[in-house]
């Protein structure tokens, strides 16, 4: 699986920093447009990010041939809190070693 295509290709915007309690009105008007920003294009980029992961999601089970198989969802669940925190190639791997666990028996 080439986990490339699922990597970001938008930059995670930087938060602007809030000019402070003695700031002038004019300076937090300015602050507001800009944090206004910031959470649009953060937005963007976290809707990018779901759609990747799903892309994923959906590309690993085609790949272990259970789109069909009603517990798709619970193993990918189960190999998400596994291993997403080191990433969509630990998920991988976890889904690889616990799909024989809802294999349909024929």
């Amino acid at each position: 699986m080439n986990f490339d295509k699922y990597q970001n290709q938008i930059t995670y915007p930087v938060k602007p920093k809030h000019p402070g309690r003695t700031a002038d009105d004019a300076t937090l008007d300015a602050y507001a447009v800009v944090r206004d920003e910031w959470l649009c294009e953060r937005g963007e980029y976290r809707n990018e990010d779901a759609r990747l992961t799903n892309l994923f999601k959906q590309d690993a089970f085609e790949e272990l041939g259970i789109s069909e198989n009603p517990k798709r969802e619970k193993l990918y669940e189960i190999a998400w809190e596994l291993g997403h925190g080191h990433g969509l190639s630990e998920v991988w791997w976890h889904m690889v070693d616990l799909e024989p666990l809802i294999r349909s028996k024929q």
